[in-house]
Order: C-alpha cells, then sequence, then structure tokens
C-alpha cells in the first residue's frame, strides 16, 4: 500500500515527480494495489497517468478543495475495484463519463453534495453509479446488488 499524508500539496507534487520519472513511476508500477492519499489541497484529482491501471483500491480523504474527479485519470484503471472517497466537502458531482466498469464498491462519506446526487433512482448522478454493485454513502448501503442484476445494469 502507498500512502501519502500531508498538510499541503508537498506529497502530491512527490506523487507527480515519481509519475514523470522512469524509476519509481507510480503509473508504471504493476505492484501497486492500494492507494491511500489524504490531506491535499487540489481541486482536480487525479491527474492522466498519475496512478497504475493496476490499482485495485483508490482512498481519497481530507480534499477540502477537491471539485472533481478528473475521469481521464480513472478511465485507464481497468483493475480497479473500490474507491472511498470521504471528506471532500465541496466535491460537486462524479466525472460526467461515469466511473469505471471494473468498480463494484464506491463509498462515500463526508461529501455533502454528492449525498443527494447519488440517491438511488432519483440522484442526478444515480445513472453514472448505478452499476456498482455496492454503494454507501455516509454509511447508509444504497444500492446492493446481486449478480443477476449487475448483468442488467
Amino acid at each position: 500500500m502507498f500512502v501519502i499524508k500531508s498538510k499541503r500539496n508537498a506529497s502530491l507534487q512527490l506523487l507527480q515527480t515519481c509519475c514523470l520519472t522512469k524509476e519509481g513511476s507510480l503509473g508504471n508500477q504493476p505492484f501497486l494495489r492500494i492507494f491511500f492519499i489524504k490531506n491535499e489541497d487540489v481541486e482536480c484529482f487525479p491527474g492522466e497517468g498519475l496512478l497504475p491501471p493496476s490499482l485495485i483500491t483508490l482512498m481519497i480523504h481530507d480534499f477540502p478543495k477537491l471539485n472533481k474527479l478528473d475521469y481521464k485519470g480513472l478511465c485507464h484503471l481497468s483493475s480497479l475495484q473500490t474507491i472511498t472517497l470521504r471528506n471532500c466537502p465541496i466535491l460537486q458531482c462524479l466525472p460526467e463519463e461515469g466511473l469505471p466498469k471494473s468498480i463494484s464498491n464506491l463509498h462515500i462519506n463526508g461529501c455533502p453534495l454528492l449525498h443527494q446526487l447519488c440517491k438511488k433512482q432519483e440522484g442526478e448522478d444515480w445513472k453514472k453509479i448505478a452499476h456498482i454493485k455496492t454503494i454507501l454513502v455516509d454509511g447508509e448501503q444504497v444500492n446492493i446488488k446481486d449478480e443477476a442484476e449487475i448483468g442488467n445494469s
């Protein structure tokens, strides 16, 4: 697991630096499965090519200025199964293109603008996440699907 914690952008700058170098590039690390990043002051995350396609779990916590998830930074993550978004108070919506089809677990906590948008059947972002097997919003199960339902989404 790769953990980044900071009070400023220093860790994100380190991550971007790692990705720009051939050696130690996170974007080319086939062994990286879990990525946890916390306390960043960025408006958009992740950047295109920043994370490796081998990633299974992505945890984004305490991003006070995050208002957008970058689809170009997520769409190539073909192994991604779980996304956790925690304490991103101004995250306005999920990517217009949706989330990768490989995702089976979405956990959202402390993201008040997403709470209404992700309501089953009626939320504005519901169509973007209806394919996801397990969705938890602020600890409440919004969507639990069995295998037959997933095939019909």
